[in-house]
């Protein structure tokens, strides 16, 4: 293992954090190689593939291509894949049908003057709340204001599931069919928006005027344009975030990797019926019209269900009929990665239970902490000659749980003192290990009072073991944590 650091940390106050729909150029700023061909296994690194080395190892032992450090340091690194028809983001259906109701299909201007929409709407209005109303007035105009322009309007919708609809008349009325409105058609209009109309729409209202994120053009860098919700350039994201797994000792990929074999077939097969196609003449090209329209349908859900796989457009193993598990379905709910990594519950080394007064059993900055819970909560120290002594006395009174050391070949073993109390106390440790002991009175910990995570709801704490099963607290910290004695949890 590598004790450089790769990435090094400026320490410095954070002023603000701002949030932007990536384009494609910063897709590809991110990207450290292009995705081309999909893997035919988890275990096969051929380049250009989701399994690409330069994307970050796996395995132990194995370097990654592009930072030069192991699977215990290496982040991962993002791949691209380039589309061969546009499509549309999903999670953005509804603001984008919003900007088609707002703006005009021949000039990409608003569909309401600016002189009329002080009027109506008002400067007060920003953000999605100031597109939502220029919409809803926007959509009941049949014809474009601008003198230059006076090209009928359309109406637009968006059935589940399905492209995007373009409609002549009312929507409610169906006065014609409606024509689909691809993506590629989307973008095209998109196009054509400059950076006023956007700001008009209510676009990128809360950005810093801070230098550092303009440009050498004074541009903002962070700049929201509507044409960034339509993909024509995917990012694969690193194998660390889409491990393989093993199923009857075989490797099988993850969801999300069999998304992007998917995506990646599909996409071979457009470009080659495409190539092959303007090589024999327009009258023996073997794709029909029908066959790549298919094939363009495929793709799009594939890239739907890849980022959410609801609202209409689900995707499932075809082994065993379980759906796929989107990149939304990791980050939201009980077990998505916001609530059980970040968010600070459902996480190793907590604990939690009722809690009673401290009474004049606790100082006032100690927290009464059940022996039971001590035992498994740990603390990890290094043995070096100074604690050598006092560490090796925990070892012997069974208040270690385990130890890691680093044999001389480099391998790192770790010995489970806990499932062996017989013989745990009689290990003799060496300079260089690394041991997890129990609590002990005196050590610092952080409590907060359940469910509030806030970071003003959390205060460190001195920890005193008690022969009991619920958590002491003094009387003077409840009214911080809003706690009282009638079942509270902390």
């Amino acid at each position: 293992m590598q004790n450089q650091t790769p990435f090094p940390v400026e320490r410095g106050k954070i002023e603000f954090v701002q949030f932007s729909i990536l384009s494609e150029s910063d897709m590809k700023k991110f990207s450290v190689c292009e995705i081309t061909k999909p893997s035919t296994g988890s275990s096969n690194k051929k380049y250009e593939t989701p399994a690409d080395p330069r994307l970050g190892p796996l395995a132990n032992g194995i370097l990654c291509d592009t930072c030069g450090f192991d699977n215990m340091i290496c982040p991962g690194h993002f791949g691209h894949i380039n589309l061969p028809t546009p499509v549309s983001n999903n999670a953005c259906s509804q603001i984008i049908l919003r900007i088609l109701q707002s703006v005009c299909s021949d000039c990409g201007r608003s569909r309401i003057l600016p002189e009329h929409a002080t009027l109506k709407i008002g400067k007060a209005i920003k953000g999605f709340n100031r597109l939502k109303s220029l919409s809803e007035r926007g959509k009941k105009i049949h014809l474009c204001p601008w003198d230059d322009c006076n090209k009928p309007l359309y109406n637009f919708s968006k059935p589940k599931g399905k492209n995007f609809e373009r409609h002549c008349g009312d929507t409610k009325v169906g006065s014609s069919k409606p024509m689909v409105f691809t993506s590629g058609e989307i973008l095209n209009v998109f196009l054509k928006i400059d950076s006023q109309t956007c700001e008009f729409l209510g676009f990128n209202s809360c950005l810093s005027e801070n230098e550092a994120f303009l440009d050498n053009s004074g541009n903002h860098v962070h700049f929201n344009h509507p044409k960034d919700m339509i993909f024509t350039t995917l990012l694969v994201m690193p194998p660390v975030s889409r491990p393989y797994i093993v199923r009857d000792g075989q490797e099988c990929d993850d969801d999300l990797t069999e998304k992007y074999n998917s995506i990646l077939k599909i996409r071979l097969k457009l470009l080659q019926k495409r190539e092959e196609g303007q090589k024999k003449g327009k009258q023996q090209k073997q794709l029909t019209e029908h066959d790549r329209e298919g094939l363009e349908s495929d793709l799009r859900n594939h890239v739907w269900t890849l980022i959410m796989n609801e609202g209409g457009a689900e995707s499932s193993n075809s082994a065993n009929k379980r759906p796929h598990k989107s990149i939304t379905d990791r980050l939201k709910g009980k077990e998505g990665q916001f609530q059980t990594n970040i968010a600070g519950k459902r996480v190793d080394f907590s604990a939690r239970t009722v809690i009673v007064g401290g009474g004049i059993f606790l100082h006032c900055d100690e927290v009464g902490i059940p022996a039971s819970c001590a035992s498994i909560l740990t603390y990890p120290e290094d043995v070096l000659p100074w604690n050598k002594d006092y560490l090796q006395n925990l070892v012997s009174n069974g208040r270690v749980n385990k130890v890691k050391r680093v044999l001389p070949g480099g391998k790192i073993v770790v010995i489970r003192l806990n499932e062996y109390p017989d013989h745990g106390c009689k290990f003799l440790l060496k300079d260089g290990d690394k041991i997890t002991r129990q609590l002990k009175d005196g050590d610092i910990a952080v409590i907060n009072r359940q469910p509030s995570l806030r970071v003003e709801a959390k205060k460190a704490v001195i920890i005193r073991i008690i022969d009991e099963d619920a958590m002491r607290m003094p009387e003077w910290m409840t009214k911080s944590f809003n706690a009282d004695y009638d079942g509270n949890i902390i």
